[in-house]
């Protein structure tokens, strides 16, 4: 028994090692403050809260299980500094920070709001007196530039928009009141998932981990974007297309095998089924997926 014990003991802290060997290997995400630059009023402008978009797109980057995160609250970094400080004073005992460790990020993201509106909409109830369906709405849109800092080349431009409408309920007289709350939590949740499932996309292709019979397994799960019934295209990867003037790699030539429709979304990785397959061709490890147009 006491072997068994020792053994399961042993077994645990290597998984627990390996993880977090695994997890500083991976690439390091930081997120800018966003942008405000498009045409918002004032009155709306007011009510945008930075930090919460913020910290509502890094928790969708951390939820993918493959990129890790750098803070970049000033206070916090501050606070971290402050403690390396202490760890170099006589103060300080046993396993202190220290300095010199805080992460380089090797990707940023940056997001730049362009729209965002809210309005409430009430409408009268037919044949019924001063009875009115009212509901909340808004809309929100993101221009998001990701950048490889090895490089200082602009990785992506993306455009999220996104919308969301409160169920409408029922209230006695026309209201301007409106759940700016709720819309603006739902609006930034939504883009924050675009902006992460984009952001995956561009660093790590959806590939095929397995094939069973019509059945395929890919390295993509929750947090992904990812929803049943969707569709994704499957290709074989080729040979990188290289300009002959920069040398800089266009695309890869690849070859169109067919269509999957998302039957599953598991915790890091997802079932689909091959809906459609090309003549002649098979789905293999490693085809590569890309959201169905």
């Amino acid at each position: 028994m006491k072997k068994h014990v020792l053994f399961l003991f042993f077994t645990v802290t290597l998984i627990i090692s390996q993880g977090l060997q695994a997890n500083k290997s991976l690439p390091v995400v930081q997120v800018k403050k966003s942008i405000v630059a498009g045409e918002i009023s004032s009155h709306v402008k007011k009510y945008l809260t930075h930090e919460p978009f913020r910290l509502e797109i890094e928790a969708a980057i951390l939820a993918t299980n493959k990129l890790r995160i750098v803070n970049n609250n000033k206070q916090v970094r501050q606070a971290v500094l402050d403690e390396q400080d202490f760890s170099k004073s006589d103060l300080s005992k046993g396993n202190a920070a220290s300095s010199g460790q805080l992460l380089a990020s090797n990707y940023l993201v940056f997001p730049t709001i362009k729209t965002f509106s809210f309005y409430t909409k009430s409408e009268a109830i037919p044949n019924i007196a001063n009875k009115f369906k009212r509901s909340s709405h808004g809309r929100l849109v993101v221009d998001v530039q990701f950048i490889d800092t090895s490089t200082n080349q602009i990785m992506d431009n993306y455009s999220v928009s996104k919308s969301f409408s409160t169920n409408p309920v029922i209230v006695n007289k026309p209201s301007t009141y409106t759940s700016r709350d709720l819309v603006q939590k739902k609006l930034l949740q939504r883009a924050a998932l675009d902006i992460s499932s984009q952001l995956i996309d561009a660093i790590y292709p959806m590939r095929v981990l397995s094939v069973k019979g019509n059945k395929i397994w890919i390295n993509r799960g929750q947090g992904s974007g990812l929803s049943v019934k969707d569709r994704l295209n499957i290709y074989k990867p080729g040979e990188p297309l290289i300009d002959p003037d920069t040398g800089k790699v266009l695309e890869t030539a690849e070859e169109y095998v067919g269509v999957a429709e998302v039957q599953r979304v598991n915790n890091k990785t997802s079932i689909l089924k091959v809906v459609k397959l090309e003549s002649g061709v098979l789905v293999e490890k490693l085809d590569v997926l890309r959201k169905y147009q």
